[in-house]
């Protein structure tokens, strides 16, 4: 399964969000899971309990230093195949024939 999740400090002293974000997300880039970071969420790869573990990880990592937080969670889960991050990116591209900016 693929998930993405988005953190969001409530109630922060900065617009800024990279330093609170780079300390939720260690211990996703400590674990060793399949990820991939952008400029508007986090993927992560996986299955079901070490996504979701992962996610509450992070999510309780940024709660440590703020009074509030919002994660939002997509998840793509299916039956017939395991999905990897980039997939869906490659399909697009064999059917454009050409790649996408990266």
């Amino acid at each position: 399964m693929i998930a993405d999740f988005r953190m969001v400090p409530i109630g922060g002293k900065s617009v800024h969000l990279h330093s609170a974000l780079a300390k939720a997300l260690k211990p996703l880039v400590e674990s060793g899971a399949n990820y991939q970071v952008n400029d508007m969420c986090t993927t992560v790869e996986g299955d079901w309990n070490t996504v979701m573990g992962l996610i509450k990880k992070c999510h309780d990592k940024m709660l440590e230093t703020n009074d509030r937080v919002t994660t939002m969670i997509t998840i793509d889960d299916r039956k017939d195949i395991r999905v990897h991050i980039g997939d869906k990116v490659k399909s697009i591209e064999k059917e454009l024939g050409k790649p996408l900016k990266k």
